[in-house]
Parts: C-alpha cells; structure tokens; sequence
C-alpha cells in the first residue's frame, strides 16, 4: 500500500517546522527543520545569523516506514489542544514543567489543509517524558531518526 494513501489532508499537517533561536552560545550558524509529507523531504538549512543566509542545506527523502512512523505524530487534533492556551501554561510543574532551555529553544509551526490556521508557539520548556505536548514528541522523532545522519554529525544541533 503506498504510504501517502494513509496521508489524510484533513487530518495530518502538510508542513512543518522548527526553527531554533540560539542566544547562548557563539554559534555563527542557526537552523531550520522544514517537513514537506507532499514532497516526502526534510530539510536542514542552516543559516549564518549575521547574514541571514543559507550556508548549508541538507535534504532527506522520507521512506515508507518513516512516514508510517511520522504520520500519528502529524495529526492536527493534538496540536489543537494546544492552540490559544493561557500564557505560562506550560511553567506549570503540574503541566509536565521539568525546567527550561537556557537561552535557546524553537519555534515551531505547521501547516495543514484541515480547516484549522496556523500554528505556532515556542518551543522554550523541558517536559517530562510522560507529558510531552505532540510538538515535543514529533522533535524527538526527528532527533532519533536524523542524528546519526553523517551530514549532521558535525553541525551544532541543539536538541
């Protein structure tokens, strides 16, 4: 069965993104992960944050087996539980707050043709692994599925 046939517009985001803001390190570069499922590509653009130029893009293909795995992480109806939350929500220790990331983190926004209009937030919270919001959960498998990837072996990703 081809994977994308599993694909429901009305149901899974189209695109996605994390883009990272850095302000603790020296890092010359920052990052953007952007997920196309109608192309089946992720891209890594890294960008020189002086300049705003791409210095080096990296671009996968998507296999079956990681659409299959990709595809319960992209449904909208998670991430809508999300939207318009009051400000601060997610510092609540009760919420799943387990600290924070020092100076970085990620914005991150997806697209989809459900009815529902962009979303975004920022990414700027640890959670404890059994109350990760969807978001968390579709970073880390982009992590476990990328890192090891000998194009980014050497980059400094925060994840």
């Amino acid at each position: 069965m081809d994977t994308l046939s599993k694909f429901n517009v009305k149901k899974h985001m189209c695109k996605f993104g994390f883009e990272l803001y850095d302000h603790a390190t020296l890092n010359p570069n920052r990052y953007n992960i952007l997920c196309d499922l109608y192309q089946k590509t992720i891209v890594f653009e890294f960008i020189n944050i002086k300049t705003e130029e791409i210095v080096e893009t990296f671009g996968f293909r998507l296999n079956e087996l990681q659409i299959n795995s990709l595809l319960p992480l992209m449904e909208c109806e998670k991430y809508e539980l999300y939207r318009d939350l009051p400000n601060g929500w997610e510092w609540d220790i009760n919420n799943g707050n387990r600290g924070y990331r020092d100076g970085w983190g990620y914005k991150f926004w997806y697209l989809s043709e459900s009815g529902h209009p962009l979303f975004q937030t920022y990414m700027d919270c640890i959670f404890d692994k059994k109350q990760l919001p969807p978001y968390e959960k579709l970073l880390n498998w982009v992590r476990n599925n990328f890192k090891n990837k000998k194009e980014l072996k050497n980059k400094d990703m925060l994840w």
